[in-house]
């Protein structure tokens, strides 16, 4: 949950999250990857709830590790886990092409993550600073700076077949329409 990025954590490279913070588990990681040695195991993966989902730490990471210091993807990847969210389709919009504005100020909400795993309780609001850096890195990463709308190569498409033991749907009365909440 803490790492909150794609694949294994049995296979992570612990440069790629310098927001996880070392400890003895973390270090057996890093003495896997650094020895080449392959642990079977059968952890499952997170996942990713629609068509062109991706996770949300994986991705400020790839394009804003300049920007943000460690603490600073600490902080980030705090109020992450204080929303319980993975992927970007947990903090969009039902049409998948906004932020939706209670994640974007750090405000919990339902998602396909949070009903889909067991997450620490960090009872501890995010501070001002915190949700300051998480805004400036939603901004930056996923919306160009400019509104809540998602830049076009992040719009999400349809949902997965997974994300249906995790929201519920419902039909419009004309029945053409797929509409869901949470």
């Amino acid at each position: 949950m803490e790492r909150g990025c794609r694949g294994n954590i049995f296979s992570a490279d612990v440069k790629t999250c310098p927001w996880v913070k070392h400890n003895w588990i973390w270090a057996t990681i890093q003495d896997l990857h650094l020895y080449n040695i392959h642990l079977q195991n059968d952890i499952k993966e997170l996942e990713e709830w629609r068509e062109n989902d991706i996770f949300i730490m994986d991705e400020i990471q790839a394009k804003h590790s300049d920007q943000f210091d460690m603490s600073d993807m600490r902080r980030i990847n705090y109020v992450r886990i204080h929303l319980k969210v993975h992927t970007l389709s947990d903090i969009t919009t039902s049409i998948g092409d906004q932020i939706r504005i209670p994640a974007f100020n750090a405000v919990p909400i339902d998602s396909c993550s949070k009903a889909a795993y067991d997450w620490p309780n960090y009872n501890d609001v995010p501070s001002a600073t915190d949700r300051s850096l998480w805004q400036n890195a939603l901004k930056l990463t996923f919306t160009g700076g400019l509104s809540m709308t998602l830049l076009q190569q992040y719009q999400l498409g349809r949902w997965k077949h997974n994300s249906q033991k995790h929201i519920t749907w419902w039909k419009h009365t004309n029945g053409a329409t797929c509409l869901f909440t949470t």
